[in-house]
């Protein structure tokens, strides 16, 4: 009796502290992508002398991906 109430209780904060990472690696997910496509379109940019065209896109492209993964990542969260 003791022992199914202690895993119960268990259960509960593992499943708590999967939650708060989950939304923990959302932070990543929306912060990530972008800087990526920032810091490639710069290169980009520094070697093919292109202006700021190609960190535009990386930047739009980082925001993007970072949606998709958003959503993703809710999506997943809602089911379960």
């Amino acid at each position: 009796m003791v022992f199914v109430y202690l895993m119960k209780k268990m259960t509960t904060k593992i499943k708590s502290w999967s939650l708060l990472w989950q939304f923990f690696g959302i932070g990543f997910e929306v912060i990530i992508p972008p800087l990526l496509g920032a810091w490639g379109g710069s290169y980009l940019d520094q070697k093919l002398a292109a202006g700021p065209y190609f960190l535009i896109g990386g930047i739009i492209l980082g925001v993007l991906i970072s949606a998709l993964l958003v959503y993703r990542k809710i999506k997943t969260i809602k089911d379960n």
